[in-house]
């Protein structure tokens, strides 16, 4: 029997995926972790802005060196928490420095600190910051990672149950 020559011509469809986006979506979730440390970062630095400015604004002379303290620790928190957003090595070490000396904010520091160590320094943590990873990330730019319904739903509680606190103390 002859081919028929108005057959579609045959060829394997590969429908795997690359190696960069099966090593992406590995790493996402502990990717995201880490990013998020940088949010926790930049509260820190806004907090530190109020404070420093309500301590300089004082106008004692404690209070303006504490103030301009409180400032360069901001600015600093604050160029930290951009550069481990975009996953730099240095910020990386930073990070780790303010976290071992966050870990003596018993208890609650202890904890958020010790996480935040255990994110930085775990395997995923070290392949996160390696310059393959950021070639990674560059070649899956369509690969994100998505909260939970459950995430945003504990969240908002979580955010609605501070508000409450804080009006409370506020008004007793």
């Amino acid at each position: 029997m002859s081919e028929n020559p108005y057959a579609a011509p045959e060829t394997e469809v590969s429908l795997a995926e690359s190696s960069d986006e099966s090593i992406r979506r590995e790493l996402i979730k502990h990717e995201t972790s880490v990013k998020s440390i940088g949010l926790l970062y930049w509260l820190g630095g806004i907090l530190l802005i109020i404070g420093g400015a309500g301590a300089f604004f004082n106008g004692e002379a404690d209070g303006i060196t504490a103030g301009l303290m409180s400032l360069t620790f901001a600015a600093f928190f604050i160029i930290v928490a951009i550069s481990i957003r975009k996953l730099q090595q240095w910020a990386r070490i930073a990070s780790i420095v303010i976290s071992c000396i966050g870990l003596l904010g018993f208890p609650i520091g202890t904890v958020i600190n010790g996480y935040i160590l255990y994110l930085l320094l775990s395997k995923k943590g070290g392949r996160i910051f390696s310059p393959s990873h950021q070639e990674v990330i560059a070649n899956t730019p369509h690969i994100k990672y998505g909260t939970s319904k459950t995430a945003w739903i504990v969240l908002v509680v979580f955010l609605l149950l501070l508000g409450g606190l804080i009006a409370y103390v506020a008004n007793a």
